[in-house]
């Protein structure tokens, strides 16, 4: 029968032990804040040594390592159970780890360094991203997120917000100081049945070319912020 304790610091001489009796599998965080971020999160250690098994972090549905200078996000695409994950606030610019965690229907990435969003393609049931404030350019991988209701992606370097136009189920679509000068992605979306009355575009600081394209996304009842 494995035993059932919280403690980290029994001699790791026993890994082996553990290893080869039970199967299990070391899964390894690089980064000390991550780490520790882990650990916290861990209810039931498993194995009295000091290493993070599979089977203890299997049943961890949410972790909180914002406002923490972590830059490397190794290991936590073992952590498939996740539902939600704030990671905003910190050193982070590779998030590709993130394109394993298929369960996630929240994810918060604001105020980091990111640029490259292409791992939350596979992220098929969020329902809440938040990604203001980083250096992206490219909202492609977006586009297929259908389940999206809440989108908040601020402060970015935007252009194009062609992949927006299936999110038919977003609510709340903040695209305030981006570069953005054609919304008819967003007018599309709207004449789809997607975005309608009681729901809220910002573009707020962008400069488009056809300030037209405001009143036709308001006649639909969206409310629109310019």
């Amino acid at each position: 029968m494995i035993a059932n304790t919280a403690c980290f610091t029994k001699p790791e001489e026993l890994f082996l032990i553990y290893r080869i009796q039970y199967g299990l599998e070391v899964i390894v965080f690089p980064d000390p804040l991550l780490d520790r971020t882990i650990r916290a999160a861990i209810t039931d250690k498993v194995m009295p040594t000091n290493y993070i098994y599979d089977i203890d972090i299997d049943d961890i549905g949410f972790i909180y390592p914002s406002y923490l200078c972590i830059t490397n996000l190794e290991g936590i695409e073992h952590l498939d159970k996740l539902t939600s994950l704030y990671l905003h606030d910190t050193c982070v610019t590779d998030i590709t780890p993130l394109a394993y965690l298929t369960n996630l229907d929240l994810l918060y990435i604001f105020n980091n360094n990111i640029s490259n969003i292409a791992a939350v393609s596979n992220l098929s049931r969020l329902v809440y991203l938040y990604a203001y404030e980083n250096n992206i350019e490219d909202v492609s991988p977006v586009s297929g997120l259908t389940m999206l209701k809440d989108l908040l992606l601020d402060n970015n370097n935007i252009e194009d917000v062609s992949a927006l136009s299936g999110l038919t189920n977003l609510v709340d679509l903040s695209l305030v100081g981006n570069r953005i000068v054609d919304i008819a992605p967003l007018i599309m979306n709207a004449s789809n049945g997607g975005l309608g009355e009681g729901d809220r575009v910002d573009i707020n600081g962008n400069i488009l070319a056809d300030t037209n394209q405001i009143t036709v996304l308001r006649s639909y009842g969206v409310g629109v912020t310019y």
